[in-house]
């Protein structure tokens, strides 16, 4: 079997690197810090998981804009073997219900301009806000934690527009993805 290169092993290998990784606007990170960020997610991913039951399916619903803080979440996903499911906001009530739903999400995270999105969700799927005491407490890990995941495994599901339709979750796994971060 070929060897896969995936999204793990790309953040891996810039683990100690003290280049430029993101720029958001004014704020900045190296890949040292981008892949610090990364693994506190892992870390906290794997803290939500050893809760939930043993079956249930490792699926972290993310209802945020594109930030920082969504791709802190895909890389500490890529990390710990999380799977991070794209939640459409552009859906609303029962149909943003079932697609949680239909995904097995164990939690949504949610990012401070989707708060009223994620009101149609309250009482359905456990939500956690990334401007919490919650998320914070979640982020609150030792330095030097690492997370290790699979070496390869699916590591989003993103919706479709759902021009035909319901929107379809798509499957991209870790390796699928590491190509394009070349």
């Amino acid at each position: 079997m070929p060897d896969l290169t995936t999204t793990a092993d790309l953040l891996r290998a810039r683990r100690d690197d003290d280049a430029p990784a993101l720029l958001f606007g004014d704020d900045e990170w190296t890949w040292s810090q981008f892949v610090a960020e990364c693994e506190r997610r892992a870390v906290a991913m794997r803290a939500v998981h050893a809760e939930l039951p043993a079956d249930t399916p490792w699926h972290i619903g993310v209802l945020m804009d594109n930030s920082p803080e969504y791709l802190f979440l895909i890389g500490g996903a890529a990390l710990a073997g999380a799977t991070i499911v794209g939640v459409n906001p552009t859906r609303r009530g029962a149909e943003l219900v079932a697609d949680v739903a239909r995904t097995d999400c164990a939690l949504v995270i949610v990012g401070p301009s989707q708060s009223e999105v994620a009101a149609d969700l309250d009482g359905h799927v456990r939500l956690v806000f990334t401007d919490s005491d919650d998320y914070r407490r979640l982020l609150d890990v030792q330095p030097g934690v690492t997370a290790e995941g699979p070496d390869n495994h699916t590591l989003l599901l993103l919706f479709t527009s759902g021009s035909t339709g319901a929107p379809k979750a798509v499957r991209c796994s870790s390796a699928r993805l590491a190509p394009s971060a070349c």
